[in-house]
């Protein structure tokens, strides 16, 4: 009987189908693949797995099973992926392996409460770059597709200026306005621009 008090070698290839790194993405889904570990006694039993803001080794806890993928879905950040392996007696690798940074950008998220001609609607954006400019352009034409210099808008032109916020410290702005009487039964077609990134478009009736 043999009996295991070595421990096991890294993972070796990490890499990332979905995200290179330091490039910013909005998808927020992440999607990891490696080559397995190593164990000539025992045996590779799994990995443990620390998804954090740095480079870091994760705690000696099994959290995956001796697999070649993993995916996870982040929260807008920075953050490394770090994996450790351990054989079937229990043994842990000494180090671990990371990949990174992973920069998670979502875009920021545009609503309006419901439209109704001669009462006032909120339009707000969330998500924003803290204290920055948000731009919310609209068009009463049609819902494009349209090329701009950042990207399709679901727009047609003409295309105007609804207003021009500045978010809070928290990525924040809302503005307040009454819809005018003359504009019942017609679709406000409107989207937003932060730093050069589109929001969510919208396609909204007014009663």
């Amino acid at each position: 009987m043999k009996v295991d008090f070595t421990q096991p070698d890294a993972v070796t290839l990490l890499t990332s189908s979905s995200h290179a790194p330091g490039v910013p993405s909005s998808n927020p889904t992440v999607d990891m693949s490696w080559t397995t570990a190593s164990d000539n006694l025992s045996g590779i039993d799994g990995y443990g797995i620390y998804m954090a803001s740095g480079a870091g080794g994760p705690s000696n806890v099994k959290d995956i099973e001796e697999v070649t993928s993993y995916s996870e879905t982040l929260a807008d950040g920075t953050w490394y992926f770090n994996i450790r392996s351990v054989d079937n007696a229990g043994n842990w690798d000494s180090d671990f392996e990371s990949y990174g940074p992973i920069i998670i950008d979502l875009p920021p998220v545009y609503s309006v409460t419901p439209m109704t001609a001669g009462s006032p609607a909120t339009f707000s954006v969330t998500g924003a770059d803290p204290n920055s400019t948000v731009r919310l352009g609209y068009s009463l034409t049609g819902a494009g597709p349209f090329t701009t210099a950042f990207g399709v808008v679901d727009m047609t032109p003409p295309i105007n200026t609804l207003a021009t916020l500045t978010s809070n410290g928290s990525g924040d702005a809302s503005f307040t306005v009454t819809v005018p009487g003359s504009a019942s039964g017609r679709t406000l077609y409107t989207q937003g621009l932060n730093n050069g990134v589109l929001t969510n478009s919208l396609a909204e009736f007014i009663n």
